[in-house]
C-alpha cells in the first residue's frame, strides 16, 4: 500500500492516516482496492494455487456447483488456467487420486529437489582400527620441549615434633576467650523474670495502681445479678461509691479494681466486710502476690502418656501430669504505643489512615498468648504464638496460630474430645497505652503485663491455701 497520497488541491504528500491535507485541510479521497498494489507472486505460488483450485473444482459435485456464486466458479477456473500457462495442461483428477490425497491429509505436492552435497575431503574411519598411524616424523604442530630446561626443586618434609599438638592449640584458644571475656565491659544480662516482676509493680494498669500497697479486687461471679440491689449498698456503704457506679461493677464478668489502701491489713478490713455481704473480694499486696506467679514461657512439647515433657525457651525441661491442668486463657498481646489517639489518625492529604493490622513481624507486630493454669504450681504455662514449636500437633497442625493454640488445649487434655476449659475474656479488660519495660536483650508489652495479671487474678482463689 502506498504510504503517500497527494492531496487534490494543493498537490503536497499526505501519509495514509491522514484524512484531511495536513497543509490545506482539504479531505482526502479514500483509499480503493485499486491504490493497492498486487504484490508480486513466484511462479512455485501460481502453480499451487492452480493445484488447489483444480482438486476443489474436482470435488464439488454438481449440485455445489450449482450453489456456489458464478463470480467464485470463474475465480477458480481462472487459476487452473493460468497455472496451465506455466506446466503445460495437467491430467484430470481422479477418485483414486483424491482418495490418496485424503489419506495423506493434503494435495500431492512435488517433491523437494535436494541439491548435490560436496565430497567429503576425508573419509570418515569405520572404526577404531581404521585410524591411520602416527607419522614416524611426529606430528609438525606440536611443539617440541626436549629444548626447555626445568630447575630441580626438593620438598622439605616436616617432621612429627615440629607441628603443635592439637590439645595445646585448644588450651590457647580457649585462654585467648577468657582473656578477651574479662575485658568486656558492661553488667552481665538481666532475668528475664526481674524484667516481668518489675513491670508488674510500676506504674498503672486496669487493675489499679501497681504501687500501691495493697488493692481490693473484686472477682466476678453470676451469683451477683440476683443481688445487685443489696449488693451494690454494701459497695456503696464501704467504698463510698455511686449506686450507679456501684450496679455497673457487679455485672462485670471480668475482675474489677475496687480501690488502694495504705497497708494490707487496712485493704483486709475492708474486704471482710465485703465478703460479708457475700462479694468475693481478693486482696492483693503489692510484692508477696507475686512470689513464684510468674509466667513459664514454653518453647516445645511432647507427650509420654498422661505425662507431657514441657522445653521452656532457656532450654529447662520438666513436665507434668495431664490431669493436673485446669483451665486456660488466650489473649490477643498489641505492640506498645506511647498513647492512644483520641481521632483517627490522618495522613499528609488530610484523609483519615486506617488503623494498623496485625503483623508478622516478631518485634513489633501483635502475637497471641495462651496460659494453663495447673493445680500443683501458681505459675502458669505459657505458649506464645511466635515463640512455640507447634511440631507436637503433628497432622494437626495448621497455618493459623489461634487454631494451633486451641488445637493445643485438646492435645494436652486427659481426653481429647473434652478439651481444657478456655476463658477468652481478656479483651474486654481496658488497656492503658505506654512504654514497655525493658531489660537486656528483651522486653515486656503492658499488654502483657496486663494479660499477666488478668490470670493471676482469676486463678488466686484456687491457691488460697498455698
Amino acid at each position: 500500500m502506498s504510504d503517500v497520497r497527494a492531496c487534490p488541491s494543493c498537490n503536497r504528500p499526505n501519509g495514509r492516516r491522514y484524512t484531511q491535507c495536513m497543509y490545506c485541510g482539504v479531505e482526502l479521497p479514500p483509499i480503493t482496492s485499486e491504490d493497492i498494489p498486487a504484490a508480486p507472486r513466484s511462479d512455485v505460488d501460481v502453480v499451487a494455487e492452480a493445484d488447489k483450485a483444480r482438486r476443489l473444482l474436482a470435488e464439488l459435485s454438481p449440485e455445489a456447483k450449482a450453489l456456489m456464486p458464478d463470480a467464485v466458479l470463474r475465480k477458480l477456473e481462472a487459476q487452473v488456467a493460468v497455472g496451465e500457462r506455466i506446466t503445460g495442461p495437467q491430467p484430470a483428477i481422479t477418485d483414486q487420486d483424491l482418495e490418496g490425497g485424503r489419506r495423506r491429509g493434503g494435495p500431492v505436492t512435488a517433491e523437494i529437489a535436494v541439491p548435490d552435497l560436496p565430497e567429503q575431503r576425508a573419509k570418515a574411519p569405520s572404526s577404531i582400527y581404521d585410524v591411520p598411524e602416527p607419522s614416524p616424523e611426529g606430528d609438525p604442530s606440536i611443539p617440541d620441549v626436549s629444548g626447555v630446561h626445568v630447575a630441580p626443586f626438593e620438598i622439605e618434609s616436616i617432621a612429627i615434633g615440629d607441628l603443635e599438638p592439637y590439645e595445646s592449640m585448644r588450651m590457647a584458644k580457649a585462654e585467648l576467650l577468657a582473656e578477651f571475656e574479662d575485658t568486656l565491659e558492661g553488667p552481665a544480662p538481666e532475668d528475664p523474670e526481674e524484667i516481668y516482676r518489675r513491670a508488674m509493680t510500676t506504674g498503672a494498669g486496669p487493675f489499679g495502681k501497681r504501687e500501691a500497697a495493697a488493692r481490693l479486687i473484686l472477682l466476678p461471679d453470676s451469683s451477683y445479678r440476683g443481688q445487685v440491689h443489696w449488693l451494690r449498698h454494701r459497695l456503696v456503704s464501704a467504698l463510698g461509691m455511686d449506686l450507679y457506679m456501684a450496679g455497673q461493677v457487679l455485672q462485670r464478668d471480668i475482675p474489677v479494681f475496687l480501690g488502694s489502701a495504705d497497708s494490707f491489713e487496712e485493704a483486709e478490713e475492708l474486704a471482710e466486710h465485703l465478703r460479708d455481704g457475700g462479694l468475693r473480694v481478693l486482696t492483693i499486696d503489692r510484692d508477696g502476690w507475686l512470689d513464684d506467679t510468674l509466667p513459664e514461657p514454653i518453647a516445645s512439647a511432647s507427650t509420654d502418656g498422661d505425662l507431657i515433657r514441657f522445653v521452656r525457651t532457656d532450654g529447662e525441661r520438666f513436665a507434668c501430669f495431664r490431669t493436673d491442668l485446669t483451665w486456660a486463657a488466650l489473649g490477643e498481646i498489641e505492640p506498645d504505643r506511647e498513647s492512644l489517639p483520641l481521632m483517627p489518625e490522618r495522613g499528609f492529604r488530610g484523609r483519615a489512615e486506617p488503623p494498623p493490622r496485625p503483623s508478622l513481624d516478631v518485634e513489633g507486630g501483635a502475637f497471641l498468648v495462651l496460659d494453663l493454669m495447673r493445680r500443683s504450681s501458681r505459675r502458669p504455662l505459657r505458649f506464645r504464638s511466635d515463640e512455640f514449636d507447634f511440631g507436637c500437633l503433628g497432622d494437626g497442625r495448621g497455618l493459623a496460630a489461634s487454631l494451633n493454640l486451641r488445637r493445643l488445649l485438646g492435645w494436652v487434655a486427659p481426653d481429647p474430645d473434652e478439651p481444657i476449659p478456655l476463658d477468652e475474656r481478656f479483651k474486654r479488660v481496658a488497656h492503658v497505652p505506654g512504654l514497655p519495660e525493658s531489660g537486656e536483650g528483651r522486653h515486656v508489652t503492658r499488654r502483657e503485663v496486663e494479660f499477666t495479671e488478668y490470670v493471676l487474678l482469676l486463678d488466686a482463689p484456687n491457691h488460697a491455701g498455698t
